[in-house]
C-alpha cells in the first residue's frame, strides 16, 4: 500500500478460518455485507495445513496472503469451530495447526492495514496474542439475538436502537479486560457481553467482534437444526414466540448494513495515516 494511495474501492482480504461445512456460507456473508462498498479478496495462509483435509477444495481460488498483501487496504479474519474439546474444556490455541502463521498475520495487520476486523474466535485469538487476554468457556452457549447498548462513535453512528445482533459462541472475554488493555468497548449487552470493540493504532483501526452481525436471516436456524439433537435450546429472541416452525425475524438487518458502511468508512478516514510497504513473510510452515 502506498502512503499516497487514493482509496476509491477498498480491497479487503478475507482470511476464512471456518470449517468446510460452512466455509462457503461464511465467505458469502462477508462478501454480501461489503457488496458495493469494497472488494473482498479471499486469502489463505502461505503454507496452509488445511490443504490436507476437507477444506482443500474450499481453498481453491484463495490466494496466499503474502502474494496480495501489498494490494490490501484491510483484512477480515473469521471465526472457527475450535472453541471446545469434546469434554467441554477450552480448545487450546496452541493446538491449532496454523496458529503460528495466524499470529504472524495479526502482527502484520496491526502495523500495515487501514482496517482489521477479527470475528468471534479470531477476536479471542487476537486479544490473547496482542494483550495476553484469556477467554473463558461458558457453561451455556450464548446463542440467539441480543440487544446491546452502544456509545457514540464512528462505528456505531446510524445504527438502529436497541442495537440487535446474533451471537453464537461458547467463549467469552470479559469487557473489563478489554478496557484494562486500552481497547474501547463500543457495544455491550447485559446478557451476551460485549459485541463490538475497537483499538485505534498509528496506521488504522482494529475492530473486534464477539458476535455475528454478518449472519443472515436463516443462519441461526441452520445451527439450531444441526445442534438440537445435542440439546441446543431454541435461539434467544430469534423466532417469533420462540416457535421454530415460524420464519425468523431479521431484526438486525438494517443495523448490519449500516455497520458495514461504517467499517468501510474507517478505511477512508485512515487513508492519511502512513502505512509502510508490507513485510509479511512466511515465518510459520504449519
Amino acid at each position: 500500500m502506498s502512503e499516497t494511495l487514493a482509496i476509491d474501492r477498498p480491497r479487503l482480504g478475507l482470511l476464512n478460518l471456518m470449517s468446510s461445512p460452512v466455509f462457503v456460507k461464511t465467505e458469502h456473508q462477508w462478501r454480501d455485507g461489503f457488496r458495493g462498498l469494497a472488494d473482498v479478496v479471499p486469502v489463505r495462509f502461505d503454507e496452509d495445513p488445511r490443504h490436507h483435509n476437507g477444506s482443500s477444495q474450499c481453498l481453491q481460488g484463495y490466494a496466499p496472503i503474502s502474494e496480495v498483501a501489498d494490494g490490501l487496504d484491510g483484512l477480515i479474519v473469521t471465526g472457527a469451530n475450535l472453541e471446545r474439546q469434546p469434554d467441554g474444556s477450552p480448545f487450546p490455541f496452541t493446538d491449532i495447526r496454523y496458529i503460528g502463521q495466524l499470529r504472524d498475520v495479526v502482527d502484520w495487520a496491526e502495523s500495515q492495514t487501514r482496517l482489521t476486523v477479527y470475528s468471534c474466535l479470531a477476536s479471542h485469538i487476537a486479544l490473547d496474542h496482542l494483550f495476553g487476554i484469556k477467554r473463558d468457556i461458558l457453561p451455556q452457549k450464548v446463542f440467539g439475538v441480543f440487544c446491546h447498548e452502544a456509545v457514540d462513535a464512528p462505528l456505531t453512528r446510524g445504527l438502529e436502537w436497541p442495537l440487535q445482533s446474533p451471537h453464537s459462541r461458547w467463549g467469552n472475554v470479559p469487557a473489563k479486560l478489554l478496557r484494562d488493555a486500552g481497547v474501547e468497548v463500543l457495544a455491550e449487552g447485559f446478557e451476551p457481553g460485549w459485541l463490538l470493540a475497537e483499538r485505534q493504532r498509528s496506521t488504522g483501526t482494529t475492530v473486534f467482534l464477539q458476535g455475528h452481525p454478518e449472519y443472515e436471516r436463516d443462519d441461526l436456524a441452520a445451527e439450531y437444526r444441526r445442534d438440537r439433537v445435542h440439546g441446543q435450546a431454541v435461539p434467544h429472541k430469534y423466532y417469533p414466540q420462540d416457535d421454530p416452525s415460524r420464519v425468523p425475524a431479521y431484526a438486525w438487518h438494517r443495523t448490519t448494513t449500516q455497520l458495514f458502511r461504517n467499517l468501510t468508512a474507517c478505511i477512508t478516514a485512515n487513508s492519511t495515516r502512513p502505512v509502510p510497504p508490507s513485510d509479511l513473510v512466511r515465518k510459520a510452515t504449519a
